[in-house]
């Protein structure tokens, strides 16, 4: 069709291909300021209901609305609905069923992840939010010892609760939802539902709680929360000096670094290490070693292992001359591919809890919040220990992460959280990535603190020139107020931020882009009429306050007058003026010519040329001043400039009970008028 239209009309077809082009750089040109467009993507409720009753609805909403959430609800089926500011709404770990999601609560607790998408589908925010079953009459379950408390403030029919090991006596109180309910540890009731727990020289130790209503009590229901002690015995001595993994000629290395103290060892291979031998060395005369149950010589090759892509495991099992066993396992990983991608992690989930029990456990992101080119990060506790599961997410699926802690090696995957791992400050922690091949792996270092996560969301400061020039904001800033006006002139064209975070430790997002504190954003561009700028500060914590700032590019909010020193215009209910001359300072007060300020607040103005004297009314208001005359209080008087009579504005402004502002870094004069007495 073109090849005709050339053949026929060639100029015709040239003005035409000139007219596409014109209209594709149109395009291309437009897209910056459509691309500066901002969109806040913000979760701003969600709502939970009863499966089988969604009149019974619990709703999330407000300062409630975080990064990391819990809730409690009563049933063991759970609707989900959200509302977002943008875009739409995808609740992982959850069923679409009609419009609502669903999640199952089986075991008393389920993790979903709220993702907030864009039009176009692609991720914009998350926020975690995990949903726990209330125990049937009871509130919480308290526990105190030396220098250690917990509470669970809901149960699933089996409990974990791990404590140090320098705790030998607990007290247990439980809290029951109401009078009605009769409680009691071990069969043994109480009148304050307090109970004493010795905890004897073992590992764990069961206990059970029931619960049911005094009119029934033989209906009860039975919690389990088995205590887990932590003890300080060390490790048995191992018996081997050496381990040694070959396939053929090579020799492959043992992560972590052979120890005779450490039992579990990972090998990774290469895709053509299909067979390997294990050769061990004995650390000690007169014991025997075992592989796979075939025994093997001291410091000698044992028979050929085949290597699996899919991971297989080799027991190297040590017998010394007292019959004690010592097992050495050693997990095998052979490459899928012969070459590979990169060794990136894209993701990392992490849950933390105070103890192994992982319904109590809350979804938690690093510091900063995980991005697969930076490789240290801080994980925060809020106790002396804690209990952390991972789950990576990997650029490739035939890549391998590992968790690394000082001398041990967790394998990760990426379809769950690992069992939880109990990490304290002076683990040295990585998780550690190898690429496909197994040639090459990155570490990402989590260093492990203990303290408090830092709550404050809040703004010292919020500065937002237009053209270079500061403008004021109405109402002036605070740190608490959230929403703001400000006006730019009609030939403004862009306008820039400055936020300066009250705390340190928080982010800054101005129109979805990081900022840094206290330094002056990009230019973005001025839109035709008002302009939303969305400054979002996320505390350490997760915590989110967005401010907003409408900025009307008409001139200024209906009901304010603005002048400018030296600017020869104004602008007043949102239009643009001329002024027959500017504003200027003298004596500290601004002078502006009488006439067109009064008449633009609603008053009439004469002037007896005679007498020099100057009369403003508005309404039942009537005032005078006299040119060369000082006004009392104000140190200045009004006077004749160029055949324009100027008088001090704020002086003209206050007798007609209006409020001046002067903005020192704009040189701006700004009222706010209103043009009827009511």
């Amino acid at each position: 069709m073109l090849a005709a239209l050339f053949a026929k009309k060639p100029t015709r077809a040239w003005a035409l291909c000139f007219g596409l082009a014109v209209c594709v750089l149109f395009a291309f040109w437009l897209s910056p300021a459509q691309a500066a467009t901002t969109t806040n993507y913000e979760l701003e409720k969600v709502y939970l209901y009863d499966y089988y009753d969604t009149d019974d609805t619990v709703v999330i909403s407000g300062s409630n609305i975080s990064g990391s959430m819990s809730q409690v609800v009563d049933w063991s089926t759970v609707r989900i609905r959200a509302t977002v500011s943008n875009g739409f709404y995808d609740i992982e770990g959850a069923n679409l069923d009609g419009n609502y999601y669903v999640v199952n609560l089986p075991n008393g607790y389920a993790d979903v992840t709220i993702k907030i998408l864009d039009k176009d589908g692609n991720l914009q925010k998350h926020y975690y939010l995990q949903l726990r079953s209330k125990a049937q009459g009871i509130d919480a379950v308290l526990f105190e010892g030396q220098n250690f408390s917990y509470t669970f403030d809901s149960l699933a029919s089996s409990n974990v609760l791990t404590i140090p090991s320098w705790v030998d006596r607990l007290v247990m109180q439980v809290k029951p939802s109401s009078n009605d309910y009769i409680v009691q540890y071990n069969t043994k009731e109480s009148t304050d539902n307090t109970w004493e727990i010795e905890l004897p020289d073992v590992k764990a130790m069961p206990i059970y709680i029931t619960v049911a209503t005094k009119d029934k009590p033989n209906n009860y229901t039975q919690y389990k929360i088995e205590v887990n002690r932590l003890s300080n015995e060390a490790s048995a001595q191992g018996a081997l000096s050496s381990l040694k993994i070959n396939s053929g000629t090579d020799t492959y290395e043992l992560f972590p670094k052979f120890d005779p103290e450490i039992y579990n060892y990972y090998v990774c291979l290469p895709n053509s290490a299909r067979n390997v031998t294990i050769t061990p060395t004995l650390g000690n005369t007169g014991s025997t070693i075992s592989i796979d149950g075939v025994v093997v010589p001291n410091g000698r090759a044992s028979g050929s292992f085949v290597a699996s892509t899919s991971g297989n495991q080799v027991m190297v099992m040590v017998t010394d001359l007292n019959n004690q066993i010592h097992v050495y396992t050693i997990n095998m990983l052979r490459a899928t591919r012969t070459e590979g991608s990169e060794p990136v992690m894209t993701n990392l989930r992490i849950k933390q809890g105070a103890t192994r029990n992982e319904n109590t456990m809350m979804m938690q992101d690093t510091i900063p919040i995980f991005t697969r080119d930076i490789y240290n990060y801080e994980l925060v506790m809020d106790s002396a220990y804690g209990y952390f599961s991972f789950r990576p997410s990997l650029i490739d699926s035939s890549c391998v992460a590992f968790l690394v802690v000082g001398n041990k090696m967790f394998q990760l995957s990426e379809s769950g959280y690992c069992d939880p791992v109990q990490l304290s400050m002076e683990d040295k922690v990585a998780v550690r990535v190898f690429s496909a091949d197994f040639k090459h792996y990155q570490d990402y270092n989590l260093n492990v603190s203990a303290r408090v996560l830092d709550d404050n969301y809040l703004l010292d400061n919020l500065v937002i020139r237009v053209d270079n020039l500061p403008v004021s904001f109405s109402p002036g800033f605070t740190r608490t107020n959230y929403n703001y006006k400000t006006s730019a002139d009609d030939d403004s064209k862009v306008y820039t931020v400055t936020a300066t975070a009250a705390s340190s430790n928080a982010t800054i997002t101005v129109n979805n882009k990081t900022l840094t504190s206290g330094v002056e954003s990009e230019k973005f561009p001025l839109g035709d009429a008002t302009t939303s700028v969305v400054i979002s500060v996320t505390a350490e914590n997760g915590e989110t306050a967005t401010y907003k700032v409408e900025i009307d590019r008409s001139g200024l909010v209906a009901g304010k007058v603005v002048l400018r020193i030296g600017r020869q215009s104004y602008v007043v209910n949102g239009v643009s003026k001329p002024l027959a001359a500017a504003p200027y300072i003298s004596g500290g007060r601004t002078q502006v010519p009488v006439r067109v300020i009064a008449e633009a607040l609603g008053a009439s103005v004469n002037y007896n040329s005679e007498y020099k004297q100057i009369t403003i009314k508005k309404g039942d208001e009537r005032f005078y001043m006299q040119v060369g005359k000082i006004i009392e209080d104000f140190d200045v008087a009004p006077e004749i400039v160029n055949s324009t009579t100027f008088v001090p504005i704020r002086y003209v402004s206050e007798k007609l009970k209006c409020k001046c502002v002067f903005n020192s870094a704009s040189k701006e004069v700004i009222i706010s008028y209103a043009l009827t007495d009511d």
